[in-house]
């Protein structure tokens, strides 16, 4: 019996035989690993603690701005001739089963006219029979 675990024993608090140098491992084992854990959060921990300060200072001031309306962007998407290649490939029967929200057809109506005001998407083959025949297919001719 080791010198700590004989000490244990006489003050009453008698320990199993391996249980006390157990318990120790584990404390061990726990600072060990508790200290690698630091290693790694160490780097990120204080743009973490920052952002959620931020977070939770601005929140409110968010929600009052959103309830104003004084989110509301306009987006200008720029205009790509991929999207005009693939414009083409675009049939009536790929939106017969895509339930296309208001959101989804004021945005598709926005890349459509960035595109035909773009010479550059609009000098792909087929360009305004592309547009018109994907504009047609989502239900957008106003």
């Amino acid at each position: 019996m080791s010198p700590v675990a004989r000490a244990a024993a006489q003050d009453g608090g008698s320990l199993p035989d391996g249980r006390y140098y157990r318990r120790l491992g584990a404390a061990l084992l726990l600072a060990a690993l508790g200290w690698l854990v630091w290693r790694v959060v160490e780097p990120v921990w204080h743009p973490l603690a920052w952002a959620v300060l931020l977070g939770t200072l601005l929140a409110p001031a968010q929600r009052r701005l959103v309830g104003l309306g004084a989110t509301r962007v306009r987006w200008d998407y720029p205009a790509d001739p991929d999207f005009v290649v693939l414009a083409g490939l675009i049939s009536a029967r790929d939106f017969r089963e895509a339930g296309l929200t208001a959101k989804d057809r004021t945005r598709l109506y926005r890349m459509l006219t960035c595109c035909r005001g773009d010479d550059a998407a609009m000098a792909v083959d087929n360009a305004v029979e592309a547009l018109a025949r994907l504009e047609r297919a989502a239900g957008l001719s106003r």
